[in-house]
């Protein structure tokens, strides 16, 4: 049984492009779980709409962060695997076709991520391109970029530090621990039991949940991978518009650098071996730059991560 769950607050605009891209599918979704956060527009209707076609299961969340509306998700899917779609983005007509056959493929695998281009809207029509949404460096391994023993071998990876590290390849599928939201996939029996919304409680924005979940699903035994073959791949379309580009690049920056200090203790929680050396050293060698904001994000981060591993433990 498949679950694709959408989260989904003010987009309107963009909502009836994700779901009519879930309705064109070559193999349906048995349930299309929708975690809505009311904001005054048309998105109920839209649904209601779309209800007649699709196996819609509507949530309302009323309080909470984005990681409150990805555990609504997860704990209410029925699927044995969750398809996660971002409102404003819409899916390949294999989408979830190439994610079955995947998790057919890869049995070990407790999480897979596809790719993700860009999208233009013009008028009323989406506009794809084949340009990468996400661009992923290579950041090589140094002192504070060693992987966790979890994620040795991984092509992309959590480091000792808490911080993510990536390293060069040209394969087609590679393991990798740092999926991607608005195109991703979990065995649900993999992730049941996360509690997201805990995790989270203290962060804006819920960066780093899907690192968050790729070391939660692999110290349950799975592996997580990424498949950068577009001929293998689920593809998405994420449509680029000026909330998605975040207007205030100052506080998102900001908030972005709070939960990257903030996962180590989150991760320290969860068992994983890390470093408190080599965090300190990642925070100080990524301070260098922007020093103005992410100084204070680093030091906020540190402070309310460490209360929230004390009390949590």
């Amino acid at each position: 049984m498949i679950s694709v769950a959408v989260l989904t607050y003010r987009r309107a605009w963009s909502l009836p492009y994700c779901l009519d891209s879930l309705r064109e599918q070559t193999r349906s979704p048995d349930e299309v779980v929708i975690v809505l956060k009311p904001s005054g527009d048309d998105s109920e209707k839209i649904i209601k709409d779309f209800s007649k076609s699709l196996n819609i299961r509507l949530l309302i969340q009323r309080g909470g962060n984005y990681t409150d509306a990805l555990s609504m998700a997860i704990n209410s899917s029925k699927g044995d695997l969750i398809l996660f779609l971002d409102d404003d983005a819409v899916a390949d007509e294999r989408w979830i076709e190439r994610y079955v056959k995947l998790f057919e493929r890869i049995p070990d695998a407790g999480g897979i991520t596809g790719v993700v281009y860009t999208a233009y809207k013009v008028g009323n029509v989406i506009v794809k391109t084949k340009r990468g949404f996400y661009e992923l460096k290579p950041t090589g391994l140094r002192f504070h970029r060693q992987p966790l023993n979890i994620f040795h071998g991984y092509t992309e990876f959590i480091s000792t530090s808490g911080l993510t590290g990536k390293l060069p390849s040209s394969r087609a599928v590679i393991r990798s621990a740092l999926l991607s939201g608005v195109n991703m996939a979990w065995r649900r029996e993999a992730i049941l039991g996360s509690d997201l919304g805990k995790a989270f409680r203290e962060s804006r924005i819920g960066h780093g949940n899907e690192w968050y979940l790729a070391c939660y699903v692999r110290m349950k035994g799975y592996h997580t991978y990424r498949i950068t073959d577009p001929k293998l791949a689920p593809i998405v379309w994420h449509i680029q518009h000026s909330s998605s580009l975040q207007r205030n690049l100052n506080w998102s920056e900001f908030w972005r650098s709070y939960d990257a200090a903030y996962l180590y203790w989150r991760l320290k929680h969860l068992g994983a071996e890390v470093s408190l050396i080599r965090y300190l050293f990642g925070l100080a060698a990524l301070a260098r730059k922007k020093t103005y904001l992410r100084m204070p994000a680093f030091t906020y981060g540190l402070i309310k991560g460490l209360a929230y591993y004390r009390k949590a433990s």
